[in-house]
C-alpha cells in the first residue's frame, strides 16, 4: 500500500539501486507534480539509456497483511516511462524494511512488531507483466541467441605454474 491505497503490479528488484514510481501511477495516487522535489540528474540503467527524472517524493509504504504489517517512508524517483509496472521497489526499500526475498518462493519476508510479515508474488501476473513489457519490441528469439561469445576464442583457465597431484584420501 502506498499512502493507504492498494497498489498492484509492483516489481521487487534486488538489483535496483533506487525505488521508482512511474508517472502514471503517481497521478493515479492523486498526487500533483508540484509535490515533487527536484532530482539530481538523470537515472541510468533503464533501457541502457539515461532517463530524465521528473523529481523525487517521499511516500509512506505499508507492506504485509494485518496484523503483520510494517510501514516506512520511502523516497521514490518519479520517471515518465511506459511500463506495465506501477513501481519498482529496489534495495533502498529492502534495506528500510529489513526485507529478505526468495525468488524460489516468490515471497518477501520482513520483521514486524507482530512477527514476520510476508508479501507474496503471483506467478501468473508476473509472467503476464513480463510478457507485456517485452512484447512491444516485436523481437522474439531463442535462448541460444543470448550467448554471443565467439566459440573459437573461448579459453579455459590454465595454472600459472606446475601443479602437484595431492590425494584427498590418505588411506
Amino acid at each position: 500500500m502506498v499512502l493507504g491505497l492498494p497498489v498492484k503490479r509492483v516489481f521487487i528488484d534486488n538489483g535496483s539501486s533506487k525505488d521508482l514510481l512511474y508517472l502514471d501511477a503517481f497521478f493515479r495516487l492523486g498526487l500533483k507534480k508540484n509535490q515533487l522535489k527536484p532530482a539530481e540528474g538523470p537515472l541510468y540503467g533503464l533501457n541502457n539509456e539515461s532517463v530524465p527524472v521528473q523529481g523525487t517524493i517521499q511516500l509512506e509504504v505499508t507492506l504485509g497483511t494485518y496484523p503483520k504489517t510494517a510501514s516506512r517512508m520511502l523516497t521514490f524517483l518519479v520517471v515518465d516511462l511506459p511500463s506495465v509496472y506501477n513501481a519498482i521497489l529496489g534495495r533502498p526499500c529492502l534495506a528500510a524494511f529489513g526485507a529478505v526475498t526468495s525468488i524460489l518462493h516468490l515471497k518477501m519476508k520482513f520483521p514486524t512488531p507482530n512477527g514476520v510479515g510476508e508479501v507474496l508474488g503471483d506467478q501468473v501476473i508476473g509472467r503476464t507483466c513480463y510478457m507485456s513489457q517485452i512484447a512491444p519490441s516485436g523481437r522474439t528469439g531463442t535462448v541460444g541467441e543470448l550467448d554471443h561469445r565467439d566459440e573459437t576464442t573461448l579459453q579455459q583457465a590454465q595454472p600459472g605454474e606446475a601443479t602437484d597431484l595431492v590425494p584427498l584420501d590418505p588411506g
